[in-house]
């Protein structure tokens, strides 16, 4: 199993899949068909399937501190001050970009 990936919220998970390529495609974005959270604290586990291919893999997200939903709004990306270890610079735009494209529909 590959190391958890070090996210700060479920948010923060849902866009790293949408700017993630796929491996098999070079494309996406991956599609969450489920979730499974273990016990508190332990990791988070994402089957994906990428939209363009329909490529299924398993992510494994460790959250750095355990999100507390009663007081995490649904906008939330990262509760804390430390940036993301897991969606860089251009992820952020290409981000960006499909958001204000997806707004504009």
């Amino acid at each position: 199993m590959d190391e958890p990936l070090p996210a700060k919220s479920p948010n923060e998970v849902r866009y790293y899949l949408m700017v993630t390529p796929c491996g098999e495609c070079g494309k996406g974005p991956w599609i969450v068909a489920s979730t499974e959270c273990a016990a508190s604290g332990a990791p988070e586990v994402v089957e994906a399937r990428c939209g363009n291919c329909g490529t299924v893999k398993s992510f494994t997200f460790a959250y750095s501190e355990a999100p507390d939903v009663e007081t995490l709004d649904d906008e939330c990306i990262n509760p804390g001050e430390a940036p993301s270890l897991i969606i860089d610079l251009g992820q952020w735009l290409s981000l960006f970009y499909l958001l204000v494209e997806s707004a504009a529909a």
